[in-house]
């Protein structure tokens, strides 16, 4: 099962009770002002986290 995070407070045009699914928008969410706003839940209907490296090539 996938993680979400679910609405439980209206914010930026998002409902109580909506899903967010998008693994790059839960973090921006997560780490911004509206973080209070929501839960994390399981949700078997989510799509899958994809993981990625944080490695980068600057020099």
């Amino acid at each position: 099962m996938a993680q979400v995070l679910v609405v439980t407070n209206p914010f930026g045009g998002r409902a109580a009770g909506e899903r967010i699914t998008d693994p790059q928008e839960m973090e921006q969410i997560l780490a911004g002002e509206h973080a209070g706003n929501v839960v994390r839940a399981n949700h078997e209907d989510a799509p899958a986290v994809k993981t990625t490296s944080k490695t980068s090539n600057q020099e």
